[in-house]
């Protein structure tokens, strides 16, 4: 089971840890942390945390096309790029989920 912790960079004190197997991959952004969790054969859940307190404050899954690799997952501020084996870049806006 993967425990992750995270700390307070100003002073090096413990704020809180994440632990779930089922994380792969974090990605961080100003204010927020993404948790990309291990994809199903339709989508790949996600969640978005406050890097303060690490409270959820989105919990969604991304639908995928089946059969297709997923090239990357990145966020940037709060947009989420996903780009799937010969598919169009996805621009996901993650306060609406829109596209």
């Amino acid at each position: 089971m993967g425990i992750y912790k995270v700390f307070d960079l100003k002073n090096y004190s413990f704020l809180y840890s994440i632990s779930d197997k089922n994380v792969q991959e974090i990605k961080i952004s100003p204010g927020i942390m993404l948790l990309i969790f291990q994809r199903t054969p339709g989508y790949v859940p996600l969640k978005i945390l406050s890097i303060e307190d690490g409270t959820v404050l989105k919990s969604f899954n991304h639908l995928l096309h089946r059969n297709k690799k997923v090239d990357f997952i990145e966020q940037f501020n709060e947009k989420l790029l996903v780009k799937q084996e010969n598919e169009n870049l996805q621009i996901l806006d993650v306060r609406n989920s829109e596209l």
